[in-house]
């Protein structure tokens, strides 16, 4: 059973010259499995050399990405802000249209100019409920209707308890739309 075993390790060996021990392990289970309980001096005698492994991590330059990341992030920014249909503007919204959303979370401390663009440009949720209000006032003024704040709070979709907390800002927008 030994040199059975042992025949058959060479002859793959042969026949796979280029494999490696873990290839190797993986064609002939068996016969690896018994050589190794049974004798594994010959074993690793006959078994390639041990391959150092690679180290695939390669040097990423975070400041030349920082730079990029921030010149997309503006690009993506005043895309945003001209929709016709609002969107909120979240870290997680542009990372994910920009396809950068793991770096963003797991390495924006590496990343410091876009980390602070991020906290300048992301608006909070009465920040675009604001905006989205103002857009519709926008709208009503240039089909010159007149305005009525509650059509705005319907329009725009937004809460009356929200509502109230945002009112002041968007009369005060309001009054300087109508000077």
């Amino acid at each position: 059973m030994l040199l059975t075993y042992r025949n058959q390790l060479l002859k793959g060996m042969q026949q796979y010259p280029s494999y490696s021990r873990t290839q190797i392990r993986k064609c002939f289970p068996k016969e690896y499995t018994y050589l190794y309980s049974h004798d594994k001096v010959w074993l690793f005698e006959k078994l390639p050399i041990i391959q150092e492994k690679k180290n695939n991590k390669a040097i990423v330059d975070w400041a030349s990405r920082d730079r990029e990341y921030c010149s997309k992030v503006e690009k993506l920014y005043k895309e945003l802000i001209e929709l016709d249909k609002p969107v909120r503007i979240t870290i997680s919204n542009i990372g994910k249209r920009l396809e950068i959303l793991s770096n963003l979370e797991k390495h924006l401390d590496k990343l410091p100019q876009t980390k602070k663009l991020l906290f300048e440009t992301t608006e909070s949720t009465q920040q675009f409920q604001i905006r989205r209000c103002c857009k519709i006032i926008d709208r009503i003024l240039q089909r010159q209707e007149p305005v009525v704040l509650w059509k705005v709070q319907r329009i725009g979709a937004v809460k009356s308890h929200h509502f109230h907390e945002i009112e002041p800002y968007l009369e005060k927008y309001l009054r300087t739309k109508q000077e």
